[in-house]
C-alpha cells in the first residue's frame, strides 16, 4: 500500500567528467538538484506529487510531463510548523506543462468529474474496444514525431487485479498537441497487438533518424530470472498508421520478426518506465531503475541493436535504499534541463 506521506520524487544532476571513446565507461559525479525539487513542490491545494515523471517535447521549449498515480488534496501546517500532505484522492494519471521560456514550474492538469471530484481513472482513457471496464492507463513514455505533428504516448494497460496487474500496452495519439490546454486535447488509442501481461512493449521509446524506425524497449517477463529488456522497432510510417503488423522484435539470431518468443536479451534486467535517448557524448543511452536494487543504471550503445554496456550511475540514499520499507523505480532523464552536453538531469521515485 502507498503511504501518502512517503511517496516522493528525487531529481539528480550528473556531471560527465570524461567519456571513453568506446562508450564502455563513463566517469561522473552526481547530486540532488534542490532548485528543481522546489520547482516541482506540492501545491497548497490540488497536485501533491506523483510518480512516472516522463517529460517530452511538445513544441519550441514547451514540454509535457506525464504523471502516473497522483496524490491530490491539500497541504496543512502542523503545530510544529511542518507542512504535511492531506491526500483525499489518487487519480491514476495527470499531466503537467512546462514552458521553459517562462518558468521551470509546471502547470498541473487534472481531469474532474461533473461533481468536481478528480477523475480517478486518470487523464487518458482507452477509447478503442476493451474487454475489461476496469482498465486504466499508466502513461510512461512518449515522443512527438514532426512528420505527423502528433504526440505518441506509451501506456501500461492496468487492471486492479491483485492490486496492480499489467495486461498489455497501448499507444495514445494526441492529434492537437499545439493546443496549450491539455484538457482540450483530442486523442485516440490503439492496443499494440503483440503486447500482453508478459510482453510489456512500453518501457521507453525513441525515433532513430538514421534508419527511419521508431524503437520501443520492452520487457519479456518470461525470460529468467525476473524478465529481461528486449528491443522492438517499427517503420515510422507504420507507427503513424498504428500498423502493428509491422512491429518486429530483435531475435537471438540477429533477425527481426513479428514472433517475439525468441527475443534477444539486450539487458539482463527488466527496466520498465525507463528513458531511451541520444546523447552527443554517450551515444544511445538507456536510464533504468528496477524494483530489485536501489541503484540507477546507465546503459550505453553505439546502435540500438546493441551491444549495451551497463554501469551503476547512482545509489539511492538512505532511508529509501531500505528495500524492506521502500521500492525505487522509474528513472527518467530530462535533457531539457541540462546546462551543457556534459550534464544531464534525471528523476527517480522512492515509494512505500
Amino acid at each position: 500500500p502507498i503511504m501518502f506521506n512517503a511517496k516522493r520524487w528525487c531529481i539528480g544532476v550528473v556531471w560527465l567528467a570524461s567519456v571513453m571513446f568506446s562508450v564502455q565507461c563513463v566517469h561522473f559525479s552526481c547530486k540532488i538538484n534542490d532548485t528543481l525539487e522546489t520547482d516541482f513542490a506540492p501545491q497548497k491545494i490540488g497536485w501533491l506529487g506523483a510518480d512516472v515523471s516522463t517529460s517530452l517535447l511538445l513544441y519550441n521549449r514547451t514540454y509535457l510531463w506525464l504523471w502516473g498515480d497522483t496524490l491530490y488534496g491539500n497541504l496543512y501546517q502542523t503545530p510544529q510548523g511542518d507542512w504535511k500532505r492531506n491526500c483525499t484522492a489518487m487519480p491514476h494519471g495527470t499531466v503537467g506543462i512546462v514552458d521553459l521560456d517562462v518558468s521551470n514550474v509546471p502547470t498541473q492538469y487534472i481531469r474532474h468529474n461533473e461533481d468536481g471530484t478528480p477523475d480517478l481513472m486518470g487523464f487518458f482513457r482507452p477509447l478503442h474496444s476493451i474487454t475489461d471496464p476496469t482498465e486504466y492507463y499508466w502513461t510512461v513514455a512518449g515522443l512527438r514525431l514532426p512528420s505527423s505533428g502528433c504526440v505518441y504516448i506509451l501506456a501500461q494497460v492496468i487492471i486492479p487485479k491483485n492490486g496492480f496487474t499489467q495486461i498489455g500496452s497501448d499507444v495514445i495519439v494526441v492529434t492537437n498537441p499545439e493546443e496549450s490546454n491539455p484538457l482540450m486535447w483530442t486523442y485516440n488509442t490503439s492496443r499494440i497487438t503483440q503486447s500482453s501481461g508478459t510482453l510489456n512493449i512500453n518501457n521507453a521509446i525513441a525515433y532513430n533518424q538514421q534508419d527511419g524506425h521508431v524503437y520501443i524497449m520492452a520487457t519479456d517477463a518470461k525470460q529468467p530470472p525476473f524478465g529481461v529488456t528486449i528491443v522492438t522497432r517499427i517503420p515510422e510510417a507504420a507507427f503513424v498508421a498504428l500498423d502493428w503488423t509491422s512491429l518486429l522484435c530483435l531475435r537471438t539470431d540477429g533477425s527481426w520478426a513479428q514472433d517475439c518468443t525468441d527475443a534477444k536479451s539486450m539487458i539482463n534486467q527488466p527496466y520498465s518506465e525507463a528513458t531511451l535517448t541520444w546523447h552527443p557524448k554517450l551515444g544511445w543511452y538507456l536510464l533504468g531503475l528496477n524494483l530489485f536494487a536501489p541503484t540507477v543504471v546507465l546503459a550505453t550503445a553505439d546502435q540500438l541493436e546493441g551491444p549495451w554496456h551497463i554501469q551503476n550511475l547512482y545509489d539511492v540514499p538512505a532511508p529509501f535504499s531500505n528495500q524492506t520499507l521502500y521500492i525505487n523505480y522509474a528513472a527518467k532523464a530530462h535533457p531539457e534541463y541540462s546546462s551543457s552536453p556534459s550534464t544531464f538531469v534525471f528523476t527517480y521515485k522512492p515509494n512505500s
